[in-house]
């Protein structure tokens, strides 16, 4: 017996008939024309043609080279995000399939798993985190004012999601102009389809060209399946940028995406491990550092001498951080970054021989903890690599994190340990520490660290960011 079957009339000249009960099927979607112009109509063409005369695609053809098809529905900000790091050249440093280095959107799990993402995609500011994660130097930018979805209700702002800089259409122009042009950075758009008539709401897309004369920007959408490259008034688009995800309380945006300038560390980044995460990296992005170093200040009188005040400050330190350094950094393995063995070497010979790590480590002899039982705590092995032996590690990761800390905690420290703190660095060694200094303050200002006891302000302005980001809590490292 044959089942029961339901038309389904589709948009368009096609329908499917499917069993009863079940779901119906889609191939594509028209595209609502006006406002769009499709990309392959003639007119569409005519378009090109004329942005490629005044020189407003030359950013096209290269971002064309990396053109996909977003893998999940709702991997818009994942597959565009991933389009535009190989169009910048970013060597993710890790492999994605065989022997080949290269972005595929299942990477870019840093700050949400994958599985969230395909069910519910993902948040404006954790995609500016995860380029930042991997590589990248990003502007991200709200755009107001903002276009409520019921003017009878304003979402709350979330406590856990940053308030970025405000772009005027002027500067969105500016930055537009310039990818397009081919000067090196790429434009993501965050918007709401609804300006455009389209189905859905929140999404995301890389932008491909500009007319100048015509005021017309490309949209080269991920979704593929649904609509074809199109262009899009700018005025409409700024318009589109403006609606409220009602998820965050936010308006939606852009960001600005260059290749990182600075030079990146061979050999540490900060690892994703959940456990004792939080509070250990708080202890160092919060006031934990500072409040240990300022008791000992408060505490200890004048006659102390040198070294003994040094001691009674590491100790404090020592005993006031949350659980091993190991739960906090990661090494990146050699598979990963190759042709830097020396460089690797190099690193830790020098960080070995900085006069703060001997304080460390004696300070760490004198605690009367386990570094074995800390390290089953969190859940990891040692991280040597055959480049230091189990008894030194601790010793030289928490001298990293020290190193790396911001300035600001380090006030209160004696003179004679700032200046241990401030022993200069051989290069090697800078860079290093200037990574995981990018890395914490990067966490931080994009909102990753909100939620647990610290000082910072979840809302205050983001900067210029650089780095390699890694802000996860899955226990990868980026």
């Amino acid at each position: 017996m044959l089942a029961a079957t339901n038309e389904v009339k589709l948009k368009g000249p096609k329908f499917v008939k499917i069993a009863a009960g079940s779901v119906a099927t889609f191939y594509r979607r028209p595209l609502p024309s006006p406002p769009a112009i499709p990309f392959s109509s003639q007119e569409g063409k005519e378009i090109f043609r004329e942005a490629m005369d005044d020189g407003f695609m030359d950013g096209y053809f290269r971002l064309a080279e990396q053109f996909v098809t977003q893998m999940e529905p709702a991997f818009c900000g994942l597959s565009s995000l991933a389009m535009v790091l190989n169009t910048l050249e970013i060597d993710p440093r890790r492999t994605w399939k065989g022997t080949w280095r290269w972005f595929d959107e299942r990477m870019l799990d840093c700050c949400e798993t994958l599985d969230k993402v395909s069910k519910e995609g993902i948040e404006f500011h954790k995609v500016a985190a995860i380029a930042a994660c991997n590589g990248a130097s990003v502007r991200p930018y709200h755009v107001h004012p903002p276009i409520l979805p019921d003017q009878d209700y304003i979402p709350p702002h979330r406590l856990d999601v940053p308030a970025l800089p405000a772009a005027s259409l002027v500067k969105f122009r500016k930055d537009l102009e310039g990818a397009c042009r081919g000067d090196g950075s790429q434009v993501l758009l965050s918007y709401s389809r609804r300006t455009f008539l389209q189905t859905g709401d929140g999404h995301f897309s890389p932008i491909g060209g500009y007319h100048r004369e015509k005021d017309l920007l490309l949209i080269l959408d991920v979704a593929r399946f649904k609509y074809p490259p199109h262009w899009v008034k700018v005025d409409d688009m700024w318009e589109a940028m403006r609606h409220v995800d009602k998820g965050t309380g936010y308006p939606r945006g852009y960001i600005h995406l260059r290749t990182a300038t600075t030079g990146r560390g061979v050999l540490f980044t900060l690892s994703t491990q959940r456990t004792l995460w939080d509070a250990q990296l708080a202890f160092f992005l919060s006031n934990g550092l500072s409040k240990s170093l300022a008791q000992v200040a408060t505490e200890s009188g004048e006659s102390e001498s040198t070294s003994a005040r040094v001691e009674l400050e590491l100790d404090a330190v020592v005993k006031a951080r949350q659980g091993s350094s190991v739960a906090v950094l990661a090494v990146r393995p050699q598979a990963q970054v190759p042709n830097t063995a020396e460089i690797r070497r190099q690193v830790v010979e020098a960080l070995r021989a900085h006069p703060l790590t001997t304080e460390v480590q004696e300070a760490l002899d004198r605690e009367d903890s386990s570094y074995d039982e800390a390290l089953s705590l969190c859940g990891k092995e040692g991280l040597g690599e055959g480049l230091w032996v189990r008894e030194e590690e601790e010793a030289l990761l928490f001298t990293m994190l020290l190193l790396a800390a911001p300035n600001h905690q380090w006030d209160p420290a004696s003179p004679q340990l700032q200046a241990l703190r401030k022993h200069e660095l051989p290069e090697v060694l800078a860079t290093e520490v200037t990574t995981l200094r990018s890395q914490m303050d990067a966490l931080v200002r994009f909102g990753c660290m909100c939620g647990i006891e610290s000082e910072h302000d979840c809302n205050a302005p983001v900067p210029f960011v650089v780095g390699h980001l890694c802000c996860n809590r899955t226990g990868k490292s980026c």
